[in-house]
């Protein structure tokens, strides 16, 4: 019989493995460019390792499911056991890997919001626990924004969070009337033709993550400049 170095590994692979959870394929995650395949994975995995077992406000909080890895010499990266992550490294939690922030990473067509998530600070707020309700204009309705010069003389840091409000709101909960971003200002729900959030419209609603819930809208929410 012929041992190869390959055999050998596999063997240690299935002895160091053994009595660990096999069904989440830890090692299979992250790998490659399928961020929406990567997002779901993450999410199941919060759902059925996290909760409802999860309770947010500490700096490190244990995933109770097992994690499938070789312990000796790092041959097999794990991901992170810990649901919310340390305050030092919050982005490398389950929570993060399934939030609001890597739910808008992992569909095309948000390329100017992800950018300026990440230009104000505010996709690591949207990676914390939340809940949250994002409405997120696509990259057609930043730039039919930009067109008409309707930044001039907003912070954008400003606009971004006139686009988020505190909870998490599906489409079936909202009703009409006005509601209280994380801006401060209020914008305004009507539901009397499908569903419009000032003058925008809800193209997409209901896209979930595990810190909340985004809306895709077809047009950018402007603050009043008051």
């Amino acid at each position: 019989m012929r041992v190869t170095l390959a055999s050998i590994l596999s063997l240690i692979a299935v002895i160091g493995t053994s009595g660990f959870e096999r069904e989440l394929e830890e090692r299979q995650l992250g790998r490659g460019w399928n961020r929406a395949k990567y997002f779901e994975k993450y999410l199941d995995i919060f759902e059925r390792c996290c909760e409802p077992d999860f309770v947010p406000g500490g700096d490190r909080f244990d995933c109770r499911c097992k994690v499938r890895t070789l312990p000796w010499f790092g041959i097999f990266d794990k991901w992170t056991s810990s649901c919310e992550g340390t305050t030092r490294w919050p982005q490398k939690s389950i929570l993060a890997k399934c939030s609001i922030a890597a739910l808008a990473k992992s569909i095309p067509g948000f390329e100017t919001l992800n950018g300026a998530l990440e230009d104000t600070g505010l996709d690591e707020v949207l990676m914390g626990k939340g809940p949250f309700t994002v409405f997120a204009p696509t990259d057609d309705a930043f730039d039919d924004a930009f067109a008409g010069n309707e930044f001039d003389g907003l912070a954008l840091a400003d606009v971004l969070k006139y686009h988020v409000v505190e909870g998490k709101v599906l489409s079936t909960d909202l009703s009409n009337g006005d509601v209280t971003t994380v801006n401060g200002a209020t914008i305004n729900v009507d539901l009397s033709s499908g569903v419009k959030i000032n003058e925008s419209t809800v193209t997409i609603p209901d896209n979930e993550a595990c810190n909340g819930v985004v809306h895709v809208i077809d047009k950018v929410l402007i603050p009043p400049s008051n």
